[in-house]
């Protein structure tokens, strides 16, 4: 324990920020946000015109080392995590004892609120998830794990990038000692993974947070928790470490197999039979996204309806028409060319033969003309966006031989459309909403196709580059 002058002094600070406005040094604090181990306010600041968020620790966590502890860590990842998908840290200092950092206001909604209202198809859903596993890869690739994911602490800016908040429970998984406390609880009861429900949150890693992941995919596909809901945490941490999660056929059975497999593998007990990093969740998730469209099987049931067709009819035929005999005087003329079952070529034959026919002689949809993209100034709006690319691209060694793209739709779009971009690796499938916009990495070893259902258009890509193209 700290000696009692070391530690900041508690003093009421917090407490008369709820008078709002308030000023403190270059910052006016306009409103509250809602927020669990800290206090945010949204703010202006005075000498930069910009709205920020300031995040103070709360006055009662000041009284132990360990909140404290965890708040400076937090400033400091935050601080040193250069990446698209972390809110960096402007400033942080100590206002009357109380410490605090601030960061640029995001405007945006956090991940469930976000699947809600702007992605009603499965594949939607699945491209947002596989975008968070990029975000969380990259967090583990620098030697730390969150270890408290959850809705809140995931919010998707208005441009559909995914950001990440609150660092306080991350994890050096490269640091020789930890200042978690053996036996203590870490994270969000439904959303922790087995191991850190047993109270050994020093062994919880990178590994807790797929298991997290597969938690996120589960509800938001489903509907429902892995675990049920129960208002005693002991019997929450119970079924947590000692319980299967509820089959996912038990709330959702037309999920494909890839995905419900997947989510089931996220959700083992235990760590070594999850998916071994957040990348790995990626890339299945990848896989089925670049999956071929099935081809209707209606010729199929065409096929097998006109044969049931053909069976009632002979069945129901008059018998006098079955005859192999000569045809007598009542026999109608047209009899005599009914085909009969011991025709060379049944009906069934020719049904399938003519059906193969017209399939060979039906010409393909023509493909659209490939052009090349036009070269437009990027709105102001989405210089961020933009900078933010070209940031990872330099960053991130294992990104030196792509480029990014950043799609936008205009607001003047009469609706949403879904877009391909193909590149030597594959093609990945977009959906954009009229003034939304998403970045994609592509290789950079010859131009990206872009395909909007309209227009297919090919761009000029150079490694470590970020290019942006309006659709």
């Amino acid at each position: 324990m700290a000696p009692p002058e070391d530690r900041p002094t508690l003093r009421p600070t917090l407490y008369a920020i709820r008078d709002l406005p308030y000023e403190m040094g270059p910052y006016r604090l306009m409103r509250k946000l809602p927020e669990g181990m800290a206090e945010v306010y949204e703010a202006e600041d005075l000498e930069t015109p910009r709205r920020v968020a300031v995040k103070f620790l709360r006055n009662d966590m000041l009284l132990t080392d360990e909140a404290r502890e965890r708040f400076l860590r937090e400033i400091e990842l935050a601080a040193n995590l250069d990446h698209a998908g972390v809110v960096p840290v402007l400033r942080s200092g100590v206002h009357e004892g109380v410490p605090y950092y601030v960061m640029p206001f995001i405007e945006g909604a956090r991940l469930d609120h976000y699947l809600k209202d702007s992605c009603p198809t499965l594949d939607g859903k699945l491209r947002v998830f596989r975008d968070l596993c990029r975000v969380v890869n990259a967090l583990h690739a620098r030697g730390w794990a969150h270890r408290d994911l959850k809705p809140g602490n995931i919010l998707v800016d208005r441009y559909g990038t995914i950001r990440l908040l609150d660092f306080g429970l991350a994890k050096d998984t490269h640091a020789l000692s930890t200042t978690d406390k053996q036996y203590t609880f870490l994270g969000t009861l439904g959303y922790m993974a087995p191991e850190q429900a047993s109270g050994e949150a020093e062994k919880s890693d990178s590994a807790a947070d797929v298991y997290t992941i597969g938690v996120l995919m589960y509800r938001e596909l489903t509907g429902e928790m892995p675990h049920a809901d129960d208002p005693k945490p002991e019997v929450m941490l119970r079924r947590l470490r000692e319980e299967d999660t509820r089959p996912l056929r038990s709330f959702r059975r037309d999920l494909p197999p890839p995905i419900e497999i997947l989510i089931e593998d996220c959700l083992r007990r235990d760590p070594g039979q999850r998916p071994p990093t957040a990348a790995a969740v990626e890339a299945r998730l990848s896989t089925f996204l670049s999956r071929k469209p099935v081809p209707s099987p209606a010729p199929l049931f065409i096929i097998a309806a006109l044969l049931i067709g053909s069976v009632i009819g002979y069945l129901l035929w008059p018998d006098s028409a079955k005859a192999t005999d000569a045809p007598n005087d009542e026999t109608p003329a047209i009899a005599a060319d009914v085909a009969t079952p011991t025709d060379t070529e049944t009906e069934a034959d020719q049904i399938i033969s003519f059906i193969e026919s017209n399939e060979a002689t039906a010409q393909p949809e023509p493909a659209l003309p490939l052009v090349d993209a036009i070269s437009t100034p990027v709105p102001k709006e989405l210089w961020p966006s933009l900078s933010a690319l070209q940031s990872e691209l330099r960053i991130d060694f294992s990104r030196r031989r792509q480029a990014a793209i950043l799609l936008h739709l205009p607001h003047t779009s009469p609706h949403t459309v879904t877009v391909e971009v193909m590149d030597s690796k594959g093609v990945q499938s977009f959906e954009l909403r009229p003034g939304q916009s998403t970045g994609v990495f592509v290789e950079a070893d010859k131009p990206a196709i872009v395909n909007d259902g309209t227009q297919r258009l090919q761009v000029a890509v150079s490694p470590r580059e970020a290019t942006y193209l309006s659709l």
